[in-house]
C-alpha cells in the first residue's frame, strides 16, 4: 500500500506541467524531439524537407535543435526519443509529453523490484522513495528529454540481468529481455553504452549463474538490435558512426543550397563519445571534476551522498549477491561522475534546471539504492520504534526540501509551467497566420512547430549590423516572391533580440512594418509584426 501511494504521488508530480495544461517545448533539444517525432509520424521520415531552403542562398529555415546537411534538415541526437514522440502523436499533439512520465513510472517500479531482488523489500521501498521524491527526477519527468526514458530502460535491463545473476532463474527469456532493454537504452542515449560496459562485474563475479551460449546469444541480439542505428546513420549522415550531435557552436559552410553541410564534426558523432571517455581518463581534469561534483552532486544532496556511499561500502563488506552489485555501482558512479563532471553543460542559477541534473540522474539513483543500507543499519542500533520515527522524519524532511527546490524560484517547475504555457500561446499565434507565412523568430524558433520559421540571421555575416542587413535583404526577397512575412521577437531576451522593425523602418523605403497584435508570455510582453512591400514597390 505504501508503494502504491508513493508511486501515485510521484506520478502526479511527474505530470505537473501536463495537469497544468499547455505543456510545450522550452529548449532546442525538446523542440527537435517534438518536430522530428511529428514528421516521422506524418511522413515516415527522420529528415525534414523544407523547400524554402532552396529559395534563399542560405539554409535559414533550419528548425531549432536540428542541423542542415546535404540539402536536408536532419536530426542531431539519438533516434530513440523521436520514435517515442511519433508514437505519442497518436494520442494527440500533447501525447509525447505524457509518455515521459510513463517511463518515469516504469523506472520506479523496476527500481523497486531490482532492489528487492538484490536486498529486500524494505530497502527497496526506501530507495524508491528517495528517487521518486527527488527534485531532479520529478523536474525532468516534466520535460521532453531522453534522459528519463534512457534511465528507465537501463534499470529494466539491469533488473533482467539481476534475475539471472541473483535470482537463480537462467531461462533464456531473461537474456533476451536484458539484451533488448540495453539495446533500447542505447537507442535513447548513445553514451549509456559506457554505463552498460561497467556492469561487467555482475557477470564476472556471478559467472556460474550465466550460461555461455545464452550470454553469447544475448550479445549477438544486442548487436543486431543496434545495427539499424548504423544503417540510419549511413542513410542520413553518409557515415555509420556519425551523428548530427556536434558542438553547441556550429559552423556551416555554404557551397550551394544542395551541398551546404555542417562542418563542426558531423562525421564524428558516436565515435567521439567513446574517444572523449578515453581521453578524459588519460588526461584527468580533477579540478573541474571536483568543482562540478561538489556543485551538482554533493551540495544538493549532502546527506544522501554520505548515506549512499557508506551504504554501498557496507554492501561491499556484506558479501554474497550484494558484493558484485556494489562493485558495479561503485565503478559506474566513479566513471559516470568523472565523465559528466569533466564535460561542459549548460547550467543556470538553479541546479535542478541544469543539464548536469538530468545527466547525473543515474548517480542520484545509485545513491538512493545505497542509502537504505546505512539507514537500516542505524535502525538496528536505535531500536524499532526510534527507527520508524527516524524514517518518517527523514522522508517528510526530504520531501519538503525537494518540493521546495522543485517548485520555487525563477527556474522552478511552477515558473517553467507558466513559461511553457506562454510558449504554447506563441505557437498557437504563429499557426493562426496564413498558410504561406514566413516568420522571423530568432528566439521563438524553438517553440514554433508547423510553420516556416527563420531561426537565425545569415550564417556568413561577420557582425550584427551585417547580419541584420542581409536578413532584411532576405525578407525583401521573400516578399517579392509572394510570401507573407511576420516578425515575432522576444524583446525581453537580449542575446537573440535584433529589433528588426526599427531597422526595417530606418532606411528601407520599399518595406513597411505593421503591428498586428500584442501578446504576453510568462517573461513579458511581445508584439507580432507584419512586413509588407510599400505601394509602388509591389511586384506587378
Amino acid at each position: 500500500m505504501a508503494l502504491v501511494a508513493l508511486l501515485l504521488v510521484s506520478f502526479l508530480l511527474m505530470n505537473y506541467t501536463n495537469l497544468r495544461g499547455g505543456n510545450w517545448s522550452i529548449h532546442p533539444d525538446d523542440h527537435e524531439a517534438y518536430l522530428i517525432g511529428r514528421n516521422l509520424k506524418e511522413t515516415g521520415s527522420l529528415t525534414v524537407s523544407i523547400p524554402l531552403n532552396e529559395v534563399l542562398e542560405e539554409p535559414l529555415f533550419t528548425p531549432a535543435g536540428t542541423t542542415f546537411s546535404k540539402g536536408r534538415v536532419v536530426p542531431t541526437r539519438a533516434y530513440g526519443l523521436f520514435f517515442v514522440c511519433a508514437i505519442g502523436m497518436f494520442l494527440g499533439e500533447q501525447g509525447p509529453f505524457y509518455l515521459i512520465p510513463l517511463f518515469g513510472l516504469v523506472l520506479l517500479i523496476f527500481l523497486y523490484m531490482l532492489v528487492a531482488l538484490v536486498m529486500d523489500e524494505k530497502k527497496a521501498l526506501i530507495a524508491t522513495a528517495l528517487l521518486a521524491l527527488s527534485a531532479p527526477f520529478l523536474y525532468w519527468n516534466n520535460m521532453l528529454f531522453s534522459n528519463i526514458p534512457g534511465c528507465a530502460l537501463l534499470v529494466v535491463g539491469l533488473y533482467f540481468l539481476a534475475r539471472i545473476a541473483y535470482g537463480g532463474d537462467g531461462r533464456f527469456r531473461w537474456y533476451l529481455l536484458c539484451a533488448v532493454s540495453f539495446a533500447l537504452t542505447i537507442w535513447m542515449r548513445y553514451e549509456y553504452a559506457l554505463i552498460i560496459v561497467w556492469l561487467f562485474p555482475i557477470i564476472l563475479l556471478n559467472r556460474r549463474s550465466f550460461k555461455l551460449w545464452k550470454t553469447v546469444a544475448a550479445i549477438l541480439i544486442l548487436i543486431l538490435a543496434l545495427s539499424p542505428i548504423l544503417l540510419l546513420n549511413t542513410m542520413i549522415y553518409k557515415k555509420p558512426l556519425a551523428s548530427g550531435y556536434v558542438e553547441s557552436t556550429q559552423t556551416q559552410e555554404k557551397n550551394s543550397s544542395a551541398e551546404t553541410e555542417n562542418t563542426g564534426g558531423i562525421g564524428s558523432g558516436i565515435r567521439d563519445i567513446f574517444m572523449r571517455a578515453g581521453q578524459n581518463l588519460l588526461r584527468p581534469y580533477f579540478s573541474k571534476m571536483y568543482k562540478d561534483a561538489y556543485t551538482f552532486i554533493f551540495e544538493p544532496f549532502p546527506m544522501l551522498v554520505l548515506a549512499g556511499i557508506i551504504g554501498i561500502l557496507l554492501m561491499l563488506l556484506a558479501g554474497g549477491s550484494q558484493r558484485s552489485f556494489a562493485v558495479a555501482m561503485l565503478l559506474v558512479m566513479a566513471f559516470w561522475s568523472y565523465y559528466i563532471c569533466t564535460g561542459v553543460y549548460y547550467y543556470p542559477d538553479s541546479y535542478v534546471a541544469s543539464s548536469y541534473a538530468r545527466h547525473l540522474l543515474i548517480i542520484y539513483m545509485l545513491l538512493a539504492i545505497g542509502a537504505p543500507v546505512l539507514i537500516e543499519r542505524v535502525g538496528d542500533v536505535i531500536g524499532r520504534n526510534a527507527y520508524r520515527a527516524l524514517i518518517t522524519f527523514f522522508i517528510i524532511a526530504f520531501l519538503a526540501m525537494q518540493i521546495t527546490t522543485l517548485m520555487v524560484g525563477s527556474r522552478g517547475l511552477e515558473a517553467h509551467a507558466d513559461q511553457k504555457a506562454g510558449f504554447r500561446r506563441v505557437n498557437d499565434i504563429a499557426n493562426g497566420l496564413p498558410e504561406n507565412a514566413v516568420i522571423v523568430a530568432p528566439f521563438y524558433s524553438k517553440v514554433i512547430v508547423g510553420k516556416n520559421v527563420i531561426t537565425s540571421g545569415p550564417i556568413e555575416a561577420k557582425d550584427q549590423p551585417e547580419r541584420i542587413e542581409k536578413l532584411i535583404g532576405y525578407i525583401r526577397e521573400l516578399l517579392e516572391g509572394g510570401y507573407d512575412v511576420y516578425i515575432m521577437e522576444a524583446s525581453w531576451y537580449h542575446p537573440f533580440y535584433l529589433d528588426l522593425p526599427t531597422h526595417i523602418r530606418r532606411g528601407n523605403d520599399d518595406i513597411g512594418v505593421q503591428e498586428i497584435t500584442v501578446y504576453t508570455t510568462a517573461n513579458g510582453i511581445d508584439w507580432l509584426f507584419r512586413v509588407y512591400l510599400e505601394e509602388g514597390f509591389q511586384e506587378k
